[in-house]
C-alpha cells in the first residue's frame, strides 16, 4: 500500500482549496505590489547616473543624510567636467527653484568638505599646498562660469546656512582663504 506523504489532518478539502489559492494570489499581490513600491521610492545611490543624482541633491532626503553620506554624492557630481556637470544639470529638468536648492545643498557639503580636510591637516606646509588647490580650484570654477565674484551679502548668506556648530569655523576657513588670496596677489575676489 502506498502512503500519501501529507497526513490527513494537513490535507486541503474541497473547502479549504479555494481559501489557500486565494490567499496565495493575494500574498502574491501584495508582495508584488510591495517590491513595485520599493523599487520606486528606494534611495538614489552615489552610483547612480548623475541626472538621478542631480535630481536627488534637491531633496530633503540629502539634506538629511549625514556630512559622509553627502560627500559620496558630491565626489560623484565632482568628477564631472564643467560642461558635463551643466548638460547633466539640463537633463535633470529640475524647476529654477529645485536647481537652486541643489546647488546651494552641493557647495555647502563641498564648502564644509574642504574645511574639514583643511582643519583636518596636520602639515603645515601640506595644509597650505592644499589651501592653495582649494584656491585654485575655484578661480578655474568662476572664470568657467564667468561669474560676478561673490559679494558681501552672498558670502554672509552663505555662512548663515551653516548649522550654528560649524559656522564658526567656516568663518575662521574663509579668514584664512581670503589671507592666503591676498598673499598670492589674487585680492579679496576678482572680478
Amino acid at each position: 500500500m502506498i502512503t500519501h506523504p501529507i497526513p490527513p489532518s494537513l490535507r486541503l478539502n474541497k473547502v479549504s482549496r479555494p481559501i489557500v489559492l486565494l490567499g496565495a494570489v493575494l500574498m502574491t499581490g501584495v508582495v508584488g505590489g510591495a517590491t513595485l513600491w520599493l523599487s520606486r521610492t528606494r534611495m538614489t545611490r552615489p552610483t547612480d547616473p548623475p541626472v538621478e543624482i542631480a535630481r536627488f541633491v534637491a531633496t530633503d532626503q540629502f539634506v538629511a543624510l549625514p556630512g559622509e553620506q553627502k560627500q559620496a554624492y558630491v565626489d560623484r557630481l565632482e568628477q564631472l567636467s564643467f560642461d558635463e556637470r551643466r548638460a547633466v544639470a539640463k537633463a535633470a529638468n529640475l524647476s529654477p527653484e529645485q536647481a537652486l536648492t541643489a546647488y546651494r545643498n552641493v557647495f555647502r557639503q563641498a564648502a564644509m568638505h574642504r574645511i574639514d580636510t583643511y582643519y583636518s591637516i596636520a602639515d603645515e606646509n601640506q595644509r597650505l599646498a592644499y589651501l592653495d588647490h582649494v584656491i585654485d580650484e575655484f578661480e578655474k570654477e568662476q572664470t568657467f562660469h564667468k561669474r560676478e565674484p561673490p559679494n558681501p551679502a552672498q558670502i554672509k548668506a552663505q555662512l548663515e546656512s551653516i548649522p550654528p556648530g560649524q559656522r564658526a569655523r567656516a568663518a575662521q576657513f574663509l579668514g584664512v582663504f581670503v589671507e592666503r588670496r591676498i598673499m598670492r596677489g589674487l585680492g579679496l575676489f576678482q572680478n
